[in-house]
């Protein structure tokens, strides 16, 4: 079975402030945390295998979601699907006025399942609604993915690569970053590119010197 998105808007305050330590989750087919709630959740000293998308956070408030990662072990995790937000740990903040924060350190990924790497921040599918996510990463080797909207037709189908960011984070690298920085330098890079691809005026209206004999 898919999880499907929480449907519609929130209609109240929600909140949810979640300790999970030294738990082991094995063979779910549903995500083990999914929450569209403010709050903060900790997960630390845990074991997932064999889960779709084990951490799954779809933040719709307007206040702030906190999460941290520490210590932990994701193996066989994430899903191939036309629905394609699977990864073993997703955050998505469907809400401009929200703020969704996450820290994972000293954590591991082992043989991801998918598309969407080991962390996925963003929703790539079309027509969904996907604002700022903060994210710093330490002493954790993996595959990072920012996407918004777009990246995704409604077959599953990558049709824009220009939606998608991945970075590749080594055990000894630090990343402090989130999904509006990305892709604020995404746009500056490629702006660069296209000013030291495009012709000088002084090169197109260039003519060459004539030389007459005296």
């Amino acid at each position: 079975m898919e999880l499907p998105d929480v449907p519609g808007e929130e209609k109240g305050v929600a909140k949810l402030n979640l300790t999970l330590t030294n738990c082991k989750a094995t063979g779910y087919t549903d995500s083990i945390i999914h929450t569209t709630a403010d709050g903060s959740i900790n997960v630390k000293e845990c074991s997932f295998a064999d889960n779709c998308a084990p951490i799954n956070i779809a933040h719709k408030q307007s206040g702030t979601m906190e999460v941290v990662i520490d210590g932990s072990t994701f193996t066989k995790c994430g899903k191939v699907s036309t629905n394609n937000y699977f990864a073993p740990v997703r955050f998505v903040n469907n809400n401009a006025d929200g703020t969704l924060k996450v820290v994972v350190t000293d954590t591991t990924f082992v043989d991801r399942i998918g598309t969407n790497g080991d962390i996925l921040i963003g929703d790539g599918r079309t027509g969904k609604e996907s604002h700022n996510v903060a994210l710093s990463v330490q002493d954790t080797e993996a595959q990072v993915q920012f996407q918004v909207p777009g990246y995704y037709n409604d077959k599953g189908e990558a049709i824009d690569l220009s939606k998608l960011i991945t970075a590749e984070i080594s055990k000894d690298k630090t990343m402090d970053s989130s999904l509006s920085e990305q892709f604020a330098v995404a746009k500056l890079e490629r702006s660069s590119i296209r000013l030291l691809q495009k012709p000088s005026p002084l090169l197109r209206t260039a003519r060459p010197w004539s030389f007459c004999a005296a």
